[in-house]
Order: C-alpha cells, then sequence, then structure tokens
C-alpha cells in the first residue's frame, strides 16, 4: 500500500502527539485541528477508510479531541476519503475525547473489540451510524463513565451487542434498546467481573430502567427475534426499578441469572415471542409481569406518538402499573396511559394524585362499595376522565359529585341510581 504524507503545517503539541502514536505497518495518518489520526484505505478505488488499525486506537490515547470533529470525511491530496469502517480498538481509551458522538450511516462495519472503551469524556451518543454486522462488538463503551441520562441505541442499528457492551457506564439512568438490534449478549453488567473483564474501580451504578424494544414485526422461525442472553445480563445494576421486554424477543441463556444481586424491580416480559410463561427469568427478588392478551395485563407500544397503553385486569395489576410509570415516563420517554375495560375490585386500594400523576386514564371502570372509597379514586382521576361504576355488593348510599358528569353507573338488582343537585346518587334499597 502507498503510504501517504499530509503537508499542511502543524504546531509542535500535534507533531509530539503524532509520535506518541504506535502506528501500526499499513497505517497512513492525517492530522486536523491539531490532532494526528490513523487510517487504513480499504478501498482505494472507492476511496474509503478504517479509522485505526487492528488493536491501535486512531489517535494518541491522551489526546484532547471533540467527539464533533472526528473526521468521518477529509481531503488529501486533492481527494475527498469517507470513514465507513472502525478498527476493534478505534478509540479505546482516548479518555479525553469529549462532546456528543454522531457516527454516520456510511460507517457500516466495526471491529469486534472495544471501540469506544474508557472514553470517558464522552457524554452523549446520538447515532451508531450504519452498522449492520453479524459480529460479536464487544466492550463498545465498556467503562464509559461520562455518559449521562437515558442512552437511545437507534432503531437503525442492526448489530449484536457483545459482553459487557455497556458495562459499568454508572452514571447512565436508562438505556433503550432499538428495534433493528439483533442481540444483547452481557451487555450491561455493572460490578462483579471476573478475570479478563475485572474492573479495578467501580461506583454503583445509576441504571433505572432498560427497554428493550423488541422486533415491529416477524415472519416465520425465530431468526427474526431480537435474542436476549438472560445469563448475567443486568447483574449489580441495584439501581433498576423496570425493565421492560418488548414482543418478538426470546431469551437465551441460565434461567434465572438475568438479574443477579438486583431486587425490587419489575420485569414486564410479553407473552409472545420464545419466552416461557411462568418461568422466574429475573430471579425470585425480583417481580416478573406477564403481558399479553391470555393474561391479567396487556402493554401496546405507540413509538410515533411514544405512548404506552396499559389495559389491566386486576386491581393489584393496575397497582403494578401505576408504580411503573414514573420510569415509563422519566426514563422511557414513554407517556402512560390506562384503560380499564372491566369492572375491578378497588375495595382496600389506595389510588391518590400522587399514584396517578403523570398518568392518563382512557377509561376507568370499577367497583366501589363505600362513599370514602369513591371519593378518594375519583379525587385522584381527572373529571374528564370516562368512569364506569359497578355498585355490586354497595353498603352505603353514595353521591357521586356533579363536576363528573362523564360517569356510567351500572345497573345491578337493589340499587336505584337518581339525580339530585348534589350529583348522582346511587341508592341501596
Amino acid at each position: 500500500m502507498r503510504k501517504h504524507t499530509w503537508k499542511a503545517v502543524v504546531s509542535a503539541a500535534a507533531i509530539t502527539a503524532s509520535a506518541a502514536i504506535p502506528l501500526a505497518a499499513n497505517a497512513d495518518t492525517i492530522e486536523t485541528n491539531g490532532v494526528t489520526w490513523t487510517y487504513t484505505v480499504n478501498n482505494a478505488a472507492n476511496k474509503t477508510v478504517t479509522l485505526g488499525e487492528g488493536s491501535v486506537a486512531c489517535i494518541p490515547t491522551d489526546a484532547t479531541v471533540d467527539a464533533s470533529n472526528i473526521p468521518w470525511t477529509f481531503m488529501k491530496d486533492g481527494e475527498k476519503y469517507t470513514v465507513t469502517a472502525l478498527a476493534s480498538s478505534a478509540f479505546a481509551y482516548c479518555a479525553n475525547m469529549t462532546g456528543t458522538l454522531t457516527i454516520p450511516t456510511a460507517v457500516t462495519s466495526w471491529g469486534n473489540g472495544s471501540c469506544f472503551r474508557s472514553c470517558k469524556g464522552l457524554t452523549r451518543v446520538t447515532s451508531l451510524g450504519g452498522y449492520k454486522g453479524t459480529g460479536n462488538v464487544q466492550g463498545m463503551f465498556r467503562e464509559c463513565t461520562g455518559l449521562t441520562g437515558v442512552l437511545v441505541i437507534p432503531d437503525e442499528f442492526a448489530g449484536v451487542f457483545g459482553n459487557y457492551s455497556f458495562d459499568a457506564c454508572t452514571n447512565l439512568t436508562g438505556i433503550i434498546v432499538g428495534s433493528g438490534t439483533k442481540q444483547c449478549n452481557t451487555c450491561f453488567a455493572s460490578k462483579k467481573c471476573t478475570g479478563s473483564y475485572a474492573i479495578s474501580s467501580y461506583t454503583v451504578s445509576k441504571l433505572k430502567g432498560v427497554w428493550y424494544k423488541g422486533r415491529p414485526d416477524v415472519t416465520t422461525g425465530t431468526q427474526d427475534y431480537t435474542k436476549i442472553i438472560t445469563g448475567d445480563q443486568l447483574r449489580e445494576e441495584i439501581a433498576l426499578k423496570v425493565v421492560l421486554i418488548g414482543k418478538n424477543t426470546q431469551p437465551s441463556g441460565t434461567v434465572g441469572d438475568m438479574m443477579v444481586n438486583v431486587s425490587g424491580c419489575k420485569v414486564f416480559i410479553p407473552q409472545n415471542g420464545m419466552w416461557i410463561p411462568g418461568t422466574t427469568y429475573a430471579n425470585a427478588n425480583n417481580e416478573v409481569i406477564w403481558y399479553g392478551a391470555n393474561t391479567n395485563l396487556d402493554l401496546s407500544v405507540n413509538t410515533d406518538l411514544m405512548q404506552i397503553t396499559a389495559i389491566p385486569k386486576t386491581a393489584d395489576m393496575l397497582v403494578k402499573v401505576l408504580e411503573a410509570a414514573p420510569t415509563f415516563k422519566d426514563v422511557f420517554g414513554l407517556e402512560p396511559r390506562i384503560s380499564v375495560t372491566n369492572a375491578i375490585d378497588l375495595t382496600g386500594v389506595t389510588i391518590d394524585s400522587t399514584a396517578v400523576s403523570g398518568v392518563t386514564f382512557d377509561r376507568l371502570m370499577f367497583t366501589a362499595t363505600t362513599q370514602a372509597q369513591l371519593n378518594a379514586i375519583l379525587g385522584a382521576i381527572p373529571t374528564t376522565t370516562p368512569i364506569s361504576i359497578d355498585p355490586t355488593g354497595l353498603t352505603e348510599n353514595m353521591v357521586i359529585p356533579e363536576t363528573y358528569n362523564n360517569v356510567y353507573v351500572k345497573t345491578v338488582p337493589g340499587v336505584t341510581i337518581k339525580r339530585t343537585t348534589k350529583g348522582l346518587m346511587i341508592i341501596v334499597k
């Protein structure tokens, strides 16, 4: 391969940085913004290149560079080159690379190593390019402790997340795995890694929620299901509150080991796909909630409107959904909507304004037996909510305030309904 030479005048700092790169035999270099970059031409005719080569980072690991200045395209000898691939350790241990990482769609190939491992200065990732490889991309963003908030894996990413892809990203509060992802291995484990994956320094993870979107459509067989490796998938993520597993997903691995040393998390698992109903995938310390048409809960997600609609069939399931609603909204960005289409008995169930904050009720059908209980429920629900009340078992007369004009009371033997100046009265004969 012909060796190219970049002839621009650079600063002394850039020359020093360039000398720090352990150049691979076939690597070429360019210099931009005072930083030397190594690359390998992978198609001379099409002018496409790979950043880095093999296990060599494409910049000095101590170089300071904003991720927005990565030269995804560049001019050399009067010709334009485009980056279409990343080497296995393209930016590994480049702790001073800062800002937002946006990989363009032209980048379709990654090495199977730790492309961005320990890039602790990165604060956000907005695009993972056009990767469609089937390789096991391991440790991709491992120990990127500068990443904060919710990391959204775009639906366009059609790759496989290998072991420890997001391991020890201890400042992330949420991860959303896009619908294009083919497989997630042990991606998020954050503490007790052993052997060659040992972590010498560790701080407690802040991860509150993980949402695996799953595939919107599956054709035939199981090849199109998103595969989730259950063994140690979310090990030690002790801050987890909700794991939402989308439809058209399938598990693979040791049953019960998905959330080792995690407690008190609600794990929503679809009835469809390859999951086996009744199996405790998330160990006994967490609550597995099955959803689907033949369960006590159905869930549907509208990603265009970013809404999640829950149809609980029991009071217990309604409470579980309300408890998960803040994570649905604050971490996943889904507006929670609840539709209760069969009369559920809310006797002894506390539903107040705090519990339903941020939740929209499309419909609420319930059984009430006392005025105090009715007042508590109505006081928490917006007056515009369509409400159906089943007075079966009523023990005392009740009045529905006139401000609630969207209420239907079921006719049952032994109960009379009439409108008064105080509102709609339900009278026990």
